[in-house]
């Protein structure tokens, strides 16, 4: 869980560069895509929680690397 948008944003960025092959991802992947598929805000958990399981997340990566 997340408290904020901004927080998930930050994760999805890390994950992405931590791969050797990623060194710019807000330029190489649509990160709003990313987020928005993958994160929803819970009113009662007053959180930004994951929507979706580690093989739909990296699918949705796949699916907004820009230039793919």
């Amino acid at each position: 869980m997340y408290t904020t948008a901004a927080e998930a944003y930050a994760m999805i960025i890390a994950t992405l560069e931590a791969s050797e092959a990623v060194t710019d991802a807000e330029n190489e992947f649509d990160i709003d895509a990313i987020f928005e598929e993958n994160f929803e805000y819970s009113s009662d958990l007053q959180s930004f929680v994951a929507i979706t399981n580690a093989d739909e997340y990296w699918v949705s990566i796949e699916r907004h690397a820009k230039g793919a």
